[in-house]
């Protein structure tokens, strides 16, 4: 019961100055996109020139932008995940010592500032954190000298790259035999493939993700024969993350019509996996509507032993 208009932004047709031009925007209801940068821009201008409701289905940010109240953020920004994950470790942590591993860079001390902020109150930091800031020459040595051998040790790495973030569970992995070791990373390692290698089973790895599939569910086995019927390939998480985005505000749409769809987000009559939870952002208080709305339900997840569980 809806027509579905899709559009290759990176073809001379389908391009974002193009169909901002089309007649066929006149008639759109709804806008959903996986995109970043200066597209994500483009698309939350236009959809805030033309008063269409935007999905933003993949990007954690927002670009800087504000009054953009069309604007919907699916992937939570960074410091909702960061709230999110510290407050893990503030619940899960007695009797741990805790170590915080970066490098020196801005984008680490950007994760390390909002770490700090949670971590200040009036009397004091909540959580006694031993920071230890690391370069290219660092050793699985320079790591086990950190450890305590008497009690559970717990590694939050504080860098969004993910190529070090995989280096250092590599490293980690290599300790478990000596130490009890958990290590808490960051969004972005949702994406590490290489996390699912066996060699890395023994090592607890938390992350925080907006999405959650869980791949023993009756829904997602008959979606997986369903797309590969179809396909003749398994379906990415990206698959199964725009069939859920697709079927949860096309109903909304349906539903609560465009001019309702913004007030009820909160619906979750349409819920197939993840579990969205939107609220309005507003960055002053004299504004009539929020800059946008962001989803700011996080799910922590643990990979063990092979499998991918929801723990928060």
């Amino acid at each position: 019961q809806i027509t579905l208009h899709v559009f290759d932004i990176k073809s001379q047709s389908g391009n974002i100055q193009s169909i901002a031009k089309s007649p066929t925007m006149d008639s759109i209801d709804l806008m959903i996109g996986p995109v970043s940068g200066t597209d994500f821009i483009q698309l939350t201008t236009l959809a805030n020139q033309k008063n269409i409701p935007f999905v933003s289905a993949s990007y954690p940010n927002d670009g800087g932008l504000k009054k953009t109240p069309n604007l919907i953020i699916v992937n939570s920004k960074l410091n909702t995940h960061i709230q999110a994950t510290f407050s893990y470790v503030y619940r899960n942590s007695i009797g741990f010592k805790i170590l915080y591993i970066r490098r020196k860079n801005p984008i680490d001390d950007k994760v390390a500032d909002l770490i700090k902020a949670l971590n200040t109150s009036a009397t004091g930091p909540l959580l006694k954190i031993k920071t230890i800031q690391v370069d290219e020459m660092f050793t699985i040595d320079s790591l086990s000298s950190n450890l305590d051998s008497f009690r559970s040790n717990l590694i939050v790495v504080g860098s969004l790259d993910e190529t070090f973030g995989l280096s250092m569970v590599s490293t980690a992995s290599m300790l478990t035999k000596n130490y009890n070791l958990t290590i808490v990373g960051m969004p972005t390692w949702g994406n590490i493939k290489d996390l699912s290698k066996t060699e890395y089973n023994t090592l607890p790895i938390i992350y925080s993700s907006s999405f959650f599939n869980d791949m023993s569910n009756a829904w997602s086995v008959a979606f997986e024969d369903n797309y590969r019927s179809r396909s003749y390939s398994k379906p990415t998480d990206m698959a199964y993350r725009g069939y859920e985005l697709i079927w949860n505000f096309a109903n909304l749409l349906k539903k609560y019509g465009k001019s309702g769809l913004l007030n009820n987000l909160s619906d979750k009559n349409f819920k197939i996996m993840s579990e969205f939870d939107f609220k309005p952002v507003n960055w002053s208080k004299t504004n009539t509507f929020p800059d946008y709305y962001e989803n700011k339900k996080v799910n922590i997840l643990k990979r063990e032993s092979g499998n991918v569980s929801k723990i928060y």
